[in-house]
């Protein structure tokens, strides 16, 4: 790495220690721990959410008999459960 590399890389990790001690003044050690108790809180509605989602369904396979005639049934789409 070049010399100017150096120089953006130190000024972005000046800008994020910055930013994060802005936060953390302003915020106190409290605030920070509601904030991260609120986003784990967020997670595991995510994670349930995607969860409940992700159920498999059942499908039925038809396989057609041979010399039988085939039909043209459509689209078919599965709708979750809620």
């Amino acid at each position: 790495m070049d010399t100017l590399t150096y120089f953006y890389l130190t000024v972005g990790l000046m800008l994020a220690s910055g930013g994060l001690g802005y936060y953390a003044g302003g915020r106190k050690l409290a605030g920070i721990k509601i904030d991260l108790d609120n986003t784990k809180a967020e997670i595991e509605k995510v994670k349930n959410f995607v969860s409940s989602k992700t159920i498999p369904q059942a499908v039925t396979v038809v396989t057609p008999v041979a010399g039988s005639k085939t039909t043209n049934p459509g689209t078919a789409f599965a709708s979750p459960g809620i």
